[in-house]
């Protein structure tokens, strides 16, 4: 395990890196994943259902942690929020996943830590 960041504040304040843009085969293997991750166990989300695989973005934000975000498909979109999901991976394997919903100058986020990674490094 690795161990827990010292300065945690620090570490939300700091920039991500790199953040791009994947291809669309790349784009869809990653929301069947967080599908199928979320499948099993019996959940499901608009972000995911509905998600574009011609806007999918991977954030890397350090020791092996990756984040893929999701753009909905246009005709899911809503006129004025932007809503977004996306999905936690530690070295590709899906630890996670949640939403955000943007609208004017607020933005609401929901995060969820699968339970089996729950108390472990994905503190």
């Amino acid at each position: 395990m690795r161990r827990v960041g010292r300065n945690t504040k620090a570490e939300i304040q700091r920039p991500i890196s790199l953040i791009k843009k994947i291809p669309t085969a790349e784009g869809l293997r990653l929301i069947n994943l967080g599908v199928a991750a979320l499948a099993v166990r019996h959940r499901e989300t608009l972000h995911f259902n509905f998600a574009s695989p011609d806007e999918v973005f991977l954030a890397d934000v350090g020791r092996g942690v990756s984040i893929a975000v999701f753009g909905l498909r246009e005709e899911f979109r809503y006129p004025l929020e932007c809503t977004m999901g996306f999905l936690i991976l530690s070295n590709g394997v899906p630890i996670g996943y949640g939403g955000s919903s943007i609208f004017y100058r607020q933005a609401n986020t929901g995060v969820n830590i699968f339970d089996e990674y729950r108390g472990s490094e994905a503190a």
